[in-house]
């Protein structure tokens, strides 16, 4: 059985299948695209540099292959981290911004000798 909202009759994208819904626990639909880090650096009320100086100290801590998760609310370092991460070869995964707190997810891969 097919729900959902449709405006037009050719626009059919918000479309739901309700069966693969009620079958799935609730549970795997939310957490399936979810990342989890490995580690969380929460830098929050620092200004720059200092999240920077920290990161960077984390960043050589975790293994290759480890997700850092940093939690800021310095706007320097919305552009600072993504910066850094496609100078090192590290893989920028995701930013968010909520309430004034930026989420950066950093993935370290094997080339850090520019740290």
């Amino acid at each position: 059985m097919k729900i959902g909202v449709v405006s037009n009759k050719t626009d059919l994208s918000h479309v739901f299948d309700l069966e693969e819904m009620i079958q799935k626990p609730l549970q795997d639909r939310f957490l399936s695209n979810m990342v989890i880090p490995d580690r969380i650096l929460d830098c929050r009320l620092l200004t720059s540099p200092l999240p920077m100086i920290r990161f960077r100290c984390e960043m050589r801590k975790i293994v290759v292959g480890q997700i850092l998760e940093l939690l800021v609310t310095d706007l320097e370092s919305r552009k600072y981290i993504p910066q850094w991460c496609n100078h090192t070869g590290n893989d920028f995964m995701e930013m968010t911004c909520n309430c004034g707190v930026t989420r950066f997810l950093i993935q370290r891969k094997q080339r850090l000798n520019k740290l």
